[in-house]
């Protein structure tokens, strides 16, 4: 059995394919439709837009674990607004390149992550927006978006073929590296506290990797 929680339907725009972010608890969604970043609440079954952001060009967006904060990145900036709606601020990016995957909140800690040009660096900012750590990783990985938790960040390594797993700290030192048995990662994703690694393949295989700290 199956159990229907609740039917959401966006009353202003219809979100196409770019991107659509929702809370830890469900409360809000956070929704990109083309110009416009959407932040929106849950209300009986209709979801309501409670304010809009427009970007100065190609977006993406993210919204932190304890709903206080919504991230968006662009081509060659990224941005901070309290969930009221209230841009915080917004920093300009241009020496790093485009950032092509979106940003992400670090987990235990006021940073966000963004994912420079270049395929092997992961910048992170805090929430004043100050430059704090570039990452450099030893190897390109493939355009799935990196995670960011606590101290080590993950992301696939494009060796050969788009089978590896590997996981970094913060210095950008592999620190272990996990294969699957399909010849391409079609997702990652991560606990809140780091502790456990989930990983799909196109062998229609999912692993569960439990880190050892």
């Amino acid at each position: 059995m199956v159990d229907l929680w609740v039917i959401l339907t966006f009353p202003a725009h219809v979100p196409s394919e770019e991107n659509i972010v929702i809370s830890q608890d469900g409360r809000y969604v956070v929704v990109r439709d083309g110009d416009w970043v959407h932040f929106c609440r849950k209300e009986n079954n209709i979801l309501l837009i409670l304010w809009k952001f427009k970007p100065i060009d190609e977006h993406r967006v993210a919204i932190s674990n304890d709903n206080k904060y919504v991230c968006a990145s662009g081509d060659k900036w990224i941005a901070l607004l309290d969930t009221h709606g209230n841009l915080i601020w917004e920093k300009d990016i241009i020496p790093y390149g485009c950032c092509w995957s979106p940003p992400y909140f670090i987990s235990n800690a006021s940073l966000i992550g963004v994912t420079s040009g270049s395929d092997k660096l992961v910048l992170i900012v805090d929430f004043e927006g100050r430059l704090i750590k570039e990452i450099h990783l030893r190897e390109k990985y493939v355009k799935i978006d990196p995670i960011v938790v606590n101290n080590f960040i993950i992301a696939i390594a494009e060796i050969d073929k788009a089978d590896v797993l590997r996981v970094y700290d913060w210095d950008g030192k592999a620190i272990y590296t996990f294969k699957t048995k399909g010849d391409k990662i079609l997702a990652i994703a991560c606990s809140l506290d780091g502790k456990y690694i989930a990983v799909s393949d196109n062998a229609l295989r999912v692993y569960l990797i439990e880190r050892e700290d």
